[in-house]
């Protein structure tokens, strides 16, 4: 019989948890299956997934299946789309439903588990992949990889000092460049550098963005959201809500278009998305008798509050007396960014390890044996469950391959 071999996934976030769940073959397959340990950096794995349950665990979205995959940002070689059809939205929700965790679609078409949180369903698939003898190593951080002929050689640092071990294959799960306390701080990277593979620095993706605001206008309206506007940025547009901040402007419609921002174009706000130009121009050439221009403002165009005053933070007096000025500004607000929110603060990050690096089974090209998957590759997506439903994909798509790939080597035969 061949001797068990080996599989280290690195990173214990979903990508590495969905990797190693597909290590184990079916018992009527004639193969052995490989001796899988999840390494991580963390006291415990899964604490991304924990934090971004806080708010409410927004898992997938139930859009129809060509547009969902459409919010994907361009992927040339199709690796991540052939990825997403076979893990897709009702592949997630299947996923949750598995340990008797039932979903609920909200307004918005973003899927939710009922208790909203992921921590009971952390606990369920964890216990599962233990019961299965997936090991654990947690406080374990990789600080360097070596490819030899057969096998990988692997350094971590532990509480107990350094040590190195050996692996026949291994799973590369270590996550984006943002929430570096939280485990992916992009370490990774330079680790790779040294095999030759490069990857391109880490951007902010759905991130919120600088704005040099007056210090009135700050104090004000600092944590006041500024609703149903119409955000756009370059051919990128989307209705929402967002909100002021000390340092700018955040909240899920400007993550809805923070890509294009990063990526240098102008942000404009619609403030009065269900009029048209002329039509505010025209309520503004009225006579205004003894109003003021705030009060022409709500009663004749419902603009109050902290939209009023963000027409005052981009328009001189002079201007905010033209109807023609005010009317144009209305319906296309400059919003002067002065950059993105640091990385490490960011919702997610685009960059990363370049798809066109791996092959079809998501392996590293210039180094057999070597996966990858989760938010390390170079793909980003808006907030609504995109991410998690990719992080899921590709870390079933690399840990298929990956067992795949020792079965071809002989090293999983009976």
């Amino acid at each position: 019989m061949t001797k068990q071999k080996s599989i280290a996934v690195i990173g214990g976030g979903p990508a590495g948890l969905m990797a190693a769940e597909q290590l184990f073959p079916q018992k009527t397959s004639g193969q052995v299956a490989p001796v899988v340990t999840v390494y991580d950096s963390m006291p415990t794995v899964g604490r991304k997934l924990l934090m971004a349950g806080k708010s409410g665990l927004n898992l997938t979205h139930s859009e129809d299946w060509p547009m969902f995959k459409g919010r994907y940002s361009s992927d040339e070689t199709g690796l991540l789309s052939r990825a997403l059809d076979q893990f897709t939205n009702t592949d997630a929700v299947a996923l949750f439903s598995r340990y008797g965790i039932e979903t609920f679609t909200g307004s918005s078409g973003r899927i939710f588990p009922n208790m909203m949180k992921a921590a009971p369903f952390l606990r369920a698939w964890i216990g599962d992949l233990t019961a299965r003898g997936v090991k654990l190593a947690p406080r374990h951080r990789l600080m360097a990889l070596s490819c030899d002929k057969d096998h990988f050689t692997l350094t971590f640092n532990t509480p107990n000092g350094q040590i190195t071990t050996t692996a026949n294959s291994v799973i590369l799960a270590c996550g984006g460049g943002s929430w570096a306390r939280l485990g992916s701080d992009g370490s990774w990277t330079d680790i790779l550098s040294k095999l030759g593979i490069k990857s391109p620095p880490f951007i902010p993706s759905n991130c919120g963005f600088k704005v040099n605001w007056s210090d009135y206008f700050k104090d004000k309206w600092a944590g006041e959201p500024v609703k149903s506007c119409y955000l756009m940025a370059g051919v990128t547009a989307i209705t929402g809500d967002f909100v002021i901040s000390h340092y700018g402007i955040e909240g899920s419609a400007v993550y809805g278009i923070s890509r294009a921002v990063v990526r240098g174009a102008p942000l404009y706000i619609d403030l009065s998305p269900k009029r048209t130009e002329a039509q505010i121009f025209k309520e503004l050439s009225k006579p205004r008798g003894k109003n003021s221009l705030s009060n022409i403002l709500r009663k004749r165009l419902n603009l109050r509050g902290v939209k009023v005053d963000l027409l005052r933070e981009c328009l001189s007096k002079e201007d905010m007396q033209s109807a023609e000025k005010l009317a144009t500004t209305i319906k296309a607000c400059p919003i002067p960014i002065t950059g993105p929110q640091p990385t490490d603060e960011a919702i997610s990050t685009a960059g990363g390890l370049p798809l066109d690096l791996l092959d079809d089974h998501f392996m590293v090209k210039s180094c057999p044996g070597l996966f990858a998957a989760g938010e390390m590759l170079n793909w980003d997506a808006p907030t609504g469950g995109y991410l998690l439903t990719a992080c899921w994909a590709t870390g079933k798509a690399a840990g298929k391959g990956a067992a795949d790939w020792l079965h071809t080597q002989g090293n999983l035969s009976s």
